[in-house]
């Protein structure tokens, strides 16, 4: 006991003292990335596989449509360009949105433009009006014309912060 009654813990091995400090250091670092570091935020939205004339031909596309709803057009501008198209037969391959459209488009004008019957447009959209995405791939998925296929999309990044506090 010190003079004032009360103990002090000393540490006097320097292997101790290197752990402290190194637990010290990873709980300091760990928190500096949770406010500062940044995770993706992926959503999943039906899509349309759909043949379309281009320059060089015929190309079949992935068209993603994005409900007003939920997107404005400052949020079309974070989602990034790479995406993961999900193919009937669980494979999955990368494609890049090729053209954002940033005008809105109602169900039925999607309807007449893609030739959709209502079986196919009520498994990738609803009512409302929808922004669309043209996602271009290396793959050739023209077997797969008029087919809704799954596609991931990195929408945008929050801290790590974020997820822990229960806000996704």
């Amino acid at each position: 006991m010190n003079e004032s009654g009360k103990e002090y813990i000393r540490i006097n091995s320097s292997g101790l003292k290197i752990i402290i400090l190194s637990v010290i250091i990873v709980i300091v670092s760990l928190t500096v990335w949770g406010f500062v570091g940044k995770l993706p935020v992926t959503k999943t939205y039906k899509s349309l596989v759909c043949k379309d004339t281009v320059q060089d031909g015929e190309k079949t596309f992935v068209y993603c449509f994005l409900n007003t709803d939920e997107y404005g057009l400052s949020d079309l501008e974070k989602i990034k360009k790479e995406v993961v198209i999900k193919m009937p037969n669980h494979e999955e391959f990368v494609g890049s949105i090729r053209e954002k459209l940033d005008y809105p488009i109602t169900r039925e004008k999607l309807k007449d433009l893609f030739n959709m019957n209502d079986k196919t447009i009520n498994k990738c959209i609803n009512d409302g009006y929808y922004y669309t995405l043209i996602i271009n791939t290396d793959e050739d998925i023209s077997q797969y014309d008029s087919m809704i296929l799954d596609v991931t999309l990195e929408v945008d990044e929050k801290a790590p912060i974020y997820f822990l506090r229960g806000n996704n």
